[in-house]
C-alpha cells in the first residue's frame, strides 16, 4: 500500500473566466470544487492508476467534512485526523484570454500539540503497512519546523520509504533525514541554494549534494529545462512532451504519484521517471489538479524523451 500525508489539506475552488479585471466585478463561466492539498493530489493520481492508497494527515470544521466526502464519492480511501480548526480554502482563478493561473492560498489551521502527537501515530502505524509513504506541501501553524524530518526518521525506522515534497525550512530539515526520495522543483531549489537564477550545472550539482546525503532518488523539476533524476549511478535529463495545458496545478503532485507509483512496482530507473514525467504532463491536460487520463497517460510515456548524463556522480 501507498499513504500519503497531507498535513495542511485544502477544499480546492477553481474559478474558470473570459478574462480577470482587477477592481471590477467578475461573473464566473464555471467553478469546480475538489479535495485539494499536494498529498491528497497524489493520493487521487494513484487511486487513477488503479494502486492501493490511502491519504492522511490533518483536517477540521466544515470545509474538513467537505473534503473527506468528496473523496469518499471518488473511492479514495483516506483517513484522517480530526482537528479543532477549520481546513484552509484555496483559490485558482484561470483567465482563458490570458492563458494566465492566479492562486490564493489560505494558511490553515493552527495544529496542537497534541494533534502533532496523533500524527506521529498515525504514521508509526501507516509505515508498517506502507511500502512507500509520501509527505508533500507546506507545514500548516503550530508543526514543529524540523516535523517532517521526524516523520521520516519513523517512516524509516518502520523499513518503509519517504518521498518527500515540500519547501523552504520543512524540506532543510527533510533532506537531513535522507528520505528515500525528494522533488524539489525550480522554485524549491533556489530557495535552498538562496540563488535567484539557477543553471543546469548548478542543478546537476545540487542533485549530486543531495546523493551524497544518503538520498536515493532525486527528481528535480526545472520548468524548461525539464528535469533531472539521479540514483546512486546514474543522472537522467528528462523533456516531457509539449501538451495543450488546460491546468498545470497540480502537476508536480502527479509526478511525485508517478514516482511512488514506480518505485512500489519495482520499476526500473528509467521507467520510474518514464512514467512520473508522463504524469506530470497529463495532469496539465485535465481541468483540475490531481487528475490524469489513463488513455493520455499511455500515449505520453512514449513521448518523453529521457538520456542519460554521464560521469556527473563520479
Amino acid at each position: 500500500m501507498i499513504t500519503t500525508l497531507t498535513l495542511n489539506a485544502a477544499l480546492d475552488k477553481t474559478y474558470y473566466l473570459q478574462t480577470l479585471s482587477i477592481g471590477q466585478t467578475n461573473r464566473l463561466r464555471d467553478v469546480h470544487i475538489e479535495p485539494g492539498g499536494k498529498g491528497i493530489n497524489v493520493a487521487k493520481v494513484l487511486h487513477s492508476l488503479g494502486l492501493e492508497v490511502t491519504a492522511g494527515g490533518f483536517i477540521g470544521g466544515n470545509n474538513g467534512k467537505v473534503i473527506s466526502a468528496l473523496l469518499q464519492d471518488r473511492g479514495v480511501g483516506h483517513e484522517f485526523i480530526g482537528i479543532q480548526g477549520e481546513s484552509r480554502t484555496c483559490l485558482t482563478i484561470i483567465d482563458n484570454e490570458r492563458e494566465e493561473e492566479t492562486e490564493i492560498l489560505e494558511s490553515g489551521p493552527n495544529i496542537s500539540s497534541e494533534d502533532w502527537e496523533k500524527i506521529c501515530h498515525f504514521t508509526d502505524a501507516a509505515a508498517k503497512k506502507s511500502t512507500i509513504m509520501t509527505l508533500s506541501g507546506s507545514l500548516p501553524q503550530g508543526v514543529p519546523a524540523d516535523g517532517y524530518g521526524q516523520l521520516i526518521d519513523i517512516i524509516k525506522q518502520n523499513g518503509s520509504k519517504a518521498i518527500l515534497d515540500s519547501s523552504g525550512a520543512a524540506l532543510r530539515y527533510g533532506l537531513e533525514k535522507a528520505p528515500f526520495a525528494v522533488k524539489p522543483n525550480e522554485r524549491e531549489l533556489k530557495q535552498w541554494l538562496n540563488k535567484e537564477t539557477l543553471s543546469l550545472s548548478e542543478a546537476l550539482e545540487a542533485g549530486k549534494m543531495f546523493i551524497q546525503k544518503g538520498i536515493q532518488y532525486v527528481c528535480l523539476s526545472l520548468g524548461k529545462e525539464g528535469a533531472l533524476f539521479f540514483t546512486r549511478d546514474e543522472v537522467f535529463h528528462v523533456k516531457a512532451p509539449v501538451v495543450n495545458a488546460v491546468n498545470t496545478i497540480g502537476c508536480g503532485d502527479a509526478m511525485v504519484a508517478g514516482l511512488a507509483a514506480g518505485f512500489y512496482q519495482n520499476l526500473p530507473a528509467r521507467d520510474v521517471i518514464l512514467l512520473a514525467a508522463a504524469c506530470g504532463s497529463a495532469n496539465a491536460m485535465m481541468p483540475q489538479a490531481g487528475q490524469v487520463a489513463l488513455t493520455d497517460l499511455e500515449e505520453l510515456r512514449k513521448q518523453v524523451v529521457v538520456k542519460k548524463i554521464d560521469n556527473i556522480l563520479s
